[in-house]
């Protein structure tokens, strides 16, 4: 990458107002995100490659590999995505062979990344960056947009440790799509679940990092704790003394709902939605919005508890998607004498979402 002759003008920092309390990326960064996404557009990814495709570059920060998938194969979003952690990238495989849903993926991603866009959907905090680096801005010609994704928030600003992430990405992948564009011949992802992977190699003298094209495997996915509810056990005994009738079967999930929340100047944040629902009638039992400070099995547990309260009626079974929920409450059904059955789908959760979904986005 060229040494750049820009001048950087005042302020010295961007996005302070929109992150809060967060470190701002200053503008040597700046820059040198401008250059790398610079870079990155001209070689033109997207006539390469496609999502799938990932190529693993590393996290400078954390040593962490993150996969890197470049979009715009279908002429529609033109970006690189940045998935930093193990959790992320199997969210995005996941997400390919529709083992999750589009809520599930947008929810629960960690990544950062820079989309290419016309002039007119640049905000006025995009503006303010790319004027004060000197962005050559060109007729026609997109320009970079850097926005961060965290579990339970919706996309935003990048901070400075995810903007230097995302930079070091940028020049790996660049390096990458050179020696690519020479070796096309070679089929990277050829086995399952090994990728091309950029290792850090070394610092040369221009302060540019080096990597070293590899093959590497595929993250495991990461293991998942159980975190079990602490039940009210007043409520459960006042179910089992009432010898209640067994009949039908509820489904049950609790995850995050593609509702953003808070003011549009600051990270807005997703709304956790436990939901109890009959199977048969998809009628709702419990719908109550919350937030982060309980786990999911704590508000799902909470919320069983009311739906069988409200029903008068045991279920002969919940059924669920969620794995590690079923561990989670298990000692509850127990407790109550109920099963929990594992489905691929729970189609009354799913219709109820998008109704509300829908609903809201008409307030």
């Amino acid at each position: 990458m060229k040494k750049s002759k820009r001048s950087i003008q005042s302020p010295d920092s961007f996005f302070g107002r929109e992150l809060g309390g967060e470190t701002p990326v200053n503008a040597a960064t700046a820059l040198r995100l401008d250059q790398a996404s610079l870079e990155l557009l001209r070689r033109r990814p997207w006539d390469s490659l496609d999502e799938t495709q990932v190529v693993f570059c590393p996290d400078l920060h954390t040593g962490e590999m993150c996969a890197c998938s470049v979009m715009g194969a279908l002429g529609e979003m033109f970006a690189l995505m940045v998935y930093r952690d193990a959790a992320s990238f199997h969210l995005f495989r996941d997400v390919y062979s529709d083992a999750i849903s589009m809520e599930q993926f947008a929810t629960l991603q960690r990544t950062v990344y820079v989309e290419y866009v016309p002039r007119s959907e640049l905000s006025g905090a995009d503006r303010e960056l790319l004027r004060a680096i000197g962005h050559p801005w060109k007729t026609g010609v997109p320009a970079p947009v850097f926005r961060s994704r965290r579990p339970g928030y919706c996309q935003w600003y990048p901070n400075q440790e995810e903007a230097e992430t995302l930079c070091g990405c940028l020049i790996a992948m660049a390096e990458f799509l050179d020696h690519y564009q020479l070796n096309r011949h070679i089929d990277y992802w050829r086995e399952r679940d090994i990728y091309p992977g950029m290792a850090y190699d070394d610092e040369g003298g221009d302060g540019k990092p080096r990597f070293e094209l590899r093959q590497v495997p595929a993250p495991e996915p990461p293991a998942e704790a159980t975190v079990y509810p602490q039940l009210d056990e007043r409520r459960i005994q006042r179910l089992l003394n009432q010898n209640l009738p067994v009949t039908g079967a509820l489904e049950a999930d609790c995850s995050y709902a593609l509702i953003p929340i808070g003011p549009p100047d600051v990270r807005c944040c997703y709304p956790k939605l436990p939901v109890v629902l009959d199977a048969n009638t998809r009628y709702a039992f419990h719908t109550t919005f919350s937030g982060d400070a309980e786990s999911d099995a704590q508000l799902l547990a909470g919320a069983l508890l009311e739906a069988l309260e409200a029903r008068k009626a045991l279920p002969l079974e919940v059924r669920m998607t969620n794995a590690g929920l079923k561990r989670a409450l298990s000692p509850l059904a127990q407790a109550l004498g109920f099963g929990i059955k594992m489905v691929s789908d729970l189609p009354a959760v799913s219709n109820f979402r998008k109704e509300m979904v829908a609903f809201l986005a008409r307030r």
